[in-house]
């Protein structure tokens, strides 16, 4: 197994997305923070230091664990993150996620498992998260999904800086591409970049 891995600050004054690489437990996590002062920062920090360092294989007990911190260290103030993870075992790969950070699976230049945004949009039109780790409101039941893994395949965990601002046709032509490297997708999500941009590629070996 490689593991490539990049966090940038992007246009934005600071950087709230926050990634974690456990190889020891084979746990990765993506996290993108939201709110007020450094509220984002410490919303992702929590659920995904809270997710790795209580992990277990019982999604419904690591998320409320996750959930009930956030509640702890935010108080009063509202903070959320998305959360995108991804758990290896020697045969198959646990994915959950919540929110718009993304996960893809390529397979032999197919893409064979891309995550469903929880995105909705309001009258005005504008995108509104669904689901997400938010202080003091539950809507943090993540979508989960098993597959099995082969020698070959890449899985690639992403916040919506790396695919967003009308890259994903373009992203998705680096993924199917097996000379691709994690620098080529940095270098894309660096373009025109409107956000913090992080992503997590996993080559299976």
């Amino acid at each position: 197994m490689i593991i490539d891995h990049f966090s940038q600050i992007g246009p934005r004054d600071k950087n709230e997305d926050f990634i974690i690489v456990d190889e020891p437990k084979f746990v990765f996590v993506v996290c993108d923070g939201m709110g007020g002062h450094d509220g984002g920062e410490i919303a992702s920090k929590t659920v995904a230091e809270t997710i790795v360092n209580h992990w277990s294989n019982d999604m419904d007990e690591v998320c409320q664990n996750a959930a009930a911190k956030l509640d702890e260290v935010a108080g009063d103030i509202d903070m959320g993150t998305t959360m995108a993870l991804v758990a290896l075992s020697d045969t198959h790969a646990k994915m959950a996620h919540c929110g718009d950070s993304r996960i893809y699976l390529v397979r032999e230049g197919k893409l064979v498992y891309q995550s469903v945004d929880h995105i909705a949009l309001t009258d005005s039109g504008t995108p509104i998260l669904t689901r997400g780790f938010f202080s003091h409101k539950h809507r943090f039941t993540p979508d989960i999904h098993e597959e099995k893994i082969i020698s070959g395949d890449r899985i690639l965990i992403c916040t919506d800086g790396v695919f967003g601002n009308g890259k994903w046709s373009d992203l998705c032509d680096l993924l199917v591409n097996k000379a691709t490297t994690i620098e080529d997708i940095e270098e894309l999500a660096s373009r025109n970049a409107h956000d913090n941009y992080s992503a997590i590629l996993i080559n299976i070996v």
